[in-house]
């Protein structure tokens, strides 16, 4: 991982913060790499983007069952789509507040880059975030599950996979919700402190919408 200094990197200042053994992930065919909290359901992760020279705080939520947890990217769906409370948080930093459900498809364990893969076309910032178009980001990540398993296991979906000759395949495919603020556009910070600090405040901006996509992935 990218490190601060001589001394810290982004998974020791995780670490730190959030108190936890963190899980490295790299993502293939993308230029992200990152560490999130190994929570089951919910998730706080910190990424690096390498083209952007960004360093994020985000709220991760994946298509898939946890042990006995049964599919919460599922129970989210379906209560925002009846009621939607995460839309009902105006955070005065709302329009540095990015949301965005991802399409994940699959080829065993591998998740192979696609073209469809941003529900709704791109990510948008909360504050300009329109009930109509949440509801058609939603609706699609929602046919993303299987329906003939009450929305509880992956999808089919044909897809065009990045590099293969632009063509439209069946694969499975599964919704991805990540919602993340910016920590600093440079992913070099001074010091560990520095770091700290900066992930403190990032985290304060985004612990109500924790909170809530934590009771909406409830059933």
């Amino acid at each position: 991982m990218q490190a601060f200094d001589n001394n810290y990197d982004i998974e020791t200042v995780f670490n730190s913060f959030f108190k936890c053994k963190g899980r490295r992930f790299i993502p293939p065919n993308i230029k992200i790499r990152g560490v999130s909290d190994n929570n089951t359901g919910v998730q706080w992760n910190s990424t690096i983007d390498l083209e952007l020279n960004h360093l994020r705080l985000g709220v991760n939520l994946e298509g898939m069952k946890y042990g006995d947890i049964n599919w919460p990217i599922a129970n989210f769906i379906e209560n925002e789509l009846k009621e939607s409370k995460l839309l009902s948080i105006s955070p005065p930093d709302g329009e540095d507040i990015i949301v965005g459900i991802t399409r994940d498809a699959w080829q065993v364990n591998v998740r192979p880059l696609i073209k469809e893969k941003i529900i709704g076309g791109k990510k948008i910032p909360l504050n300009s975030l329109t009930n109509e178009v949440w509801k058609k980001i939603l609706t699609e990540a929602y046919a993303c599950l299987d329906e003939n398993k009450n929305h509880r296991a992956r999808a089919k979906q044909k897809v065009t996979q990045v590099g293969k000759g632009e063509k439209l395949m069946e694969m499975e495919v599964s919704p991805h919700l990540n919602i993340y603020k910016v920590i600093s556009d440079n992913y070099t910070p001074k010091s560990f402190n520095e770091a700290i600090n900066l992930f403190q405040e990032c985290y304060n901006s985004l612990l109500d919408i924790y909170e809530v996509v934590v009771s909406q992935s409830k059933p």
